[in-house]
């Protein structure tokens, strides 16, 4: 089904769904054969929720998770990030960036690449699992996250670019993959409880 193109009829969410009302047109689309809801609206969610139909909240382009369509939305009561579709292959430079509240994040190995500034001033991120898979961690992706205590990077990662955890300050340690070929610059710019 394709639910790029408003114009095709053909095989889009409107012949699966004849009677869709021209409210919900646009936010009800079919992502690799999953019905799947896109709202910022809690009443909303809920509805399609019950339904069992997957509720979507990322702004996810040709495979580029862009941003989210509201922040609290994305983010359990403990802090933690919704799990991320599998069709993105990179999250976008900026997507996360200063997300109040973000404590937790579980990035899976279907992601590539980790933008420029992709998840940059959490202060509050705490725990960052990075899945195998992800190859390049892009400039200051994760610079002034200032609560992260630990980071194992994948030996899927080949490139780590300059500042990538910059400002770190509670940084302990990181265990780096065994594929980059050279530290790159302000790699841990003013980490300065780095001693692992």
């Amino acid at each position: 089904y394709n639910t790029k193109d408003k114009n095709d009829t053909s095989g889009n969410v409107n012949t699966v769904i004849p009677s869709l009302s021209e409210k919900y047109n646009g936010k009800i689309k079919i992502y690799e054969g999953q019905l799947m809801f896109v709202s910022n609206d809690r009443k909303e969610i809920d509805w399609a929720t019950s339904l069992g139909i997957s509720v979507n909240n990322f702004y996810v382009v040709d495979g580029v998770l862009k941003s989210v369509i509201a922040n609290d939305l994305v983010i359990d009561e403990n802090g933690t990030l919704a799990t991320i579709p599998s069709n993105v292959k990179e999250i976008a430079g900026g997507a996360f960036y200063r997300i109040p509240g973000l404590k937790k994040v579980v990035i899976p190995g279907s992601v590539k690449v980790i933008g420029k500034n992709a998840f940059a001033h959490n202060s509050t991120l705490e725990k960052l699992t990075i899945g195998n898979g992800v190859e390049v961690i892009s400039e200051n992706a994760f610079s002034g996250c200032s609560s992260l205590t630990d980071i194992d990077v994948p030996d899927s990662v080949k490139e780590i670019k300059s500042g990538a955890f910059a400002y770190c300050s509670s940084l302990r340690h990181i265990k780096l993959s065994k594929n980059i070929t050279y530290i790159a610059n302000s790699l841990f710019y003013s980490c300065a409880n780095l001693n692992e």
